[in-house]
This record gives structure tokens, sequence and C-alpha cells, in this order.
């Protein structure tokens, strides 16, 4: 008998579980996604699951149970060229992992509140830490390098996000925009981009101060 694929469950948006979509799809892994459209939908699952800390999105593969959207990205990741290999590595992915989510909630606080302070932040500190990221970037065809990593996946969606929220957000960090560019030209993302099972959006909750 064939083995049951996993199951991948999240809302039926991007948010914070379409880098895993990216990086399954760029793995070649076959998954059962369940897309929730309601809050009732994920309510009547929510306690059923045997989910240790239930939220979503979430990994169920046998025995295994898992939340935490980073959690299951460094799961898929782990044990392939997608996984840093040395410590110098490991270090500049950690490092990168937590600017990137400075940076992505920066924007998804200010968009689900719509009020200060999320706002100020968004408008004052942001900018200079994209910056930063635009500088580092710079000469590199992944944050490793020629090395691509699970982060770079974080990374392609929250350029995804931003320039969803206002197309021109990265006309002022060139070089951001064209690795966002080059990471949709990568034949499996690319591929992916074009199916049926592709989501363009919405990006986070339509249902937020400023949806998008």
């Amino acid at each position: 008998m064939a083995e049951s694929k996993p199951t991948l469950g999240y809302w039926k948006i991007r948010g914070l579980a379409q880098p895993i979509r990216f990086l399954l799809t760029y793995l070649d892994v076959d998954v059962n996604e369940k897309r929730y459209g309601t809050f009732e939908e994920w309510q009547a699952d929510k306690l059923n699951l045997g989910l240790a800390f239930p939220n979503v999105p979430y990994l169920i593969d046998g025995d295994l149970k898992l939340t935490e959207s980073r959690a299951i990205l460094r799961h898929f990741a782990r044990d392939t060229a997608l996984n840093p290999n040395t410590a110098d590595a490991t270090r500049t992915c950690d490092m990168l992992e937590n600017v990137l989510w400075d940076i992505w909630f920066g924007l998804l606080r200010y968009c689900n509140s719509g009020v200060d302070p999320m706002k100020s932040y968004f408008e004052n500190e942001i900018p200079k830490k994209i910056g930063y990221l635009n500088t580092f970037m710079e000469n590199k065809k992944f944050i490793l390098g020629d090395q691509i990593s699970y982060v770079d996946f974080i990374l392609y969606e929250i350029l995804y996000h931003y320039t969803t929220y206002s197309a021109e957000y990265l006309d002022k960090y060139s070089v951001l925009s064209q690795y966002k560019k080059s990471f949709e030209a990568i034949p499996a993302i690319a591929k992916y981009i074009s199916s049926e099972d592709y989501i363009k959006g919405p990006c986070i909750n339509p249902m937020a101060k400023i949806p998008f």
C-alpha cells in the first residue's frame, strides 16, 4: 500500500505558508493541502488534530505533527541542499531569518492594525532595515551567495508581499528588485507560478485594516 502524503494545513491565502509551498515545489515534495476558507472551518479541526500547539500552518505526516511556519520550513529543508552546511552559513541564515521576520512583521502588523505605533515603525524603521538588506544582497545570487537556502524562500515571499502592498515599493532597492525577478525565473518556481495550484493572493487576512 502506498504511503499517504503529508498534509499541510493553512488558510486560503499566501500568508506564512507560502514560503513552505514554494520550498515544497522546489524540492518536488508532494503534499495534500487543506486550505481553510473560514474561521469556523479551522475551529472545527483545531482541537481534533492532535497538535501540541494548535495553530496554522500545521504539518501532519504520520506520527509527526508540527506547527509554526519556520519549524515546518526547516523540517523540509533539513538533509537537503537547502540547509546550510557550514557553521558560517548557519550563522548567516540564523541572522537573516530574524532580520527578515522583523521586516515581514513590520508590514503585517501595520496592515492588520492600520494604527500607530505600528504605522510609525513601518514608515520610519522598516525602510532602514530594507536598505541594510539591499546592501547585504549586493553581488549575491542568494543569501549565501551562489547557494540557495531555505531562508531565500522567506525573503522572496516578503518581497512579494511588499510589492503587492505597493507595486513601486522596491523601486529604491534595485538589488532586491532584481533578486525577486531572478527567483521567479528559477524553473521549478516559474512552473509553480503558472500552475492552477498557485495562489496569487490575497497575501494577508482579507479582514485586515489594509488588505492586500
